[in-house]
């Protein structure tokens, strides 16, 4: 049996994460994205690719355990919504260019259950290699 991190608001769980990501090797410029206009992500970040190429990531942040549910703002289906909408979201940078985010994270101090990873399987094989949950 796993011990579960606890978090007594999303705030906190967001600023633990940019700090984790702030010290990772591969990784730079780790920004807060959460408010208005944040079209689904908390957090932004460039990794490395296997041929050294930048690529954009992004964070979704989930304090509450992610369920199976279809009507909860905490299920699985509302979560991977909220992954696509920041996939398909471009960002403007300092240049004026848009960027897209190629891949997401969606981190939670919480497992996920089997059911829940169930309720989103086929649209999540549609994103494969593009959203990852990590709970």
């Amino acid at each position: 049996m796993t011990k579960e991190l606890g978090f007594s608001n999303e705030e906190l769980l967001r600023g633990a994460l940019l700090g984790l990501l702030r010290r990772m090797p591969n990784v730079s410029g780790p920004n807060p994205a959460h408010g208005p206009g944040e079209l689904g992500k908390d957090l932004l970040f460039q990794s490395t690719g296997p041929l050294r190429e930048a690529v954009n990531c992004a964070v979704v942040a989930k304090n509450q355990r992610i369920t199976g549910s279809v009507t909860s703002s905490s299920g699985a289906r509302n979560v991977l919504h909220q992954c696509r909408q920041v996939l398909d979201a471009g960002l403007l940078n300092p240049r004026g260019e848009v960027v897209h985010v190629q891949n997401v994270y969606v981190m939670c101090p919480h497992e996920i259950s089997q059911t829940a990873l169930n309720s989103i399987r086929g649209a999540l094989e549609l994103q494969s290699g593009h959203v990852t949950f990590i709970c």
